[in-house]
């Protein structure tokens, strides 16, 4: 659920403004899936080279796949801040995604519940 989020509101984001994404996606979340299931969901998504998961203090949960960052808990204090720019929001609410793209990938974060998850794309 995790991972569908942060593809579906990434590629939300690459064909609308930001204040005009649509909240009503709301309902097509599930109950939160473990570390194993999350990774498994998110490289089998077209594109994606690899997937990480951390908690909030930024250790690592589960990671698959390549092109990872070396030092992913960097990931962590990313997501936590681009939250602080967005203010209040509901308890499970997800954050904002935060894609960040270098000449040899691109990583889509969010954090929710507690998880941070990070999507990793070759570079185009």
């Amino acid at each position: 659920a995790i991972l569908a989020q942060v593809v579906a509101q990434e590629t939300v984001l690459q064909r609308t403004d930001r204040s005009q994404h649509p909240s009503a996606t709301r309902s097509a979340r599930s109950m939160p899936k473990s570390v194993a299931e999350i990774l498994e969901a998110g490289i089998s998504k077209a594109g994606v080279s690899g997937v990480v998961c951390l908690d909030m203090q930024g250790f690592t949960l589960g990671t698959v796949g390549e092109l990872l960052p070396t030092q992913a808990a960097h990931i962590t204090g990313l997501a936590q801040k681009a939250a602080k720019l967005e203010g209040e929001r509901e308890a499970h609410a997800p954050g904002p995604v935060i894609t960040v793209e270098t000449s040899m990938r691109t990583l889509s974060v969010l954090a929710r519940d507690e998880i941070v998850v990070a999507v990793v794309r070759k570079a185009n």
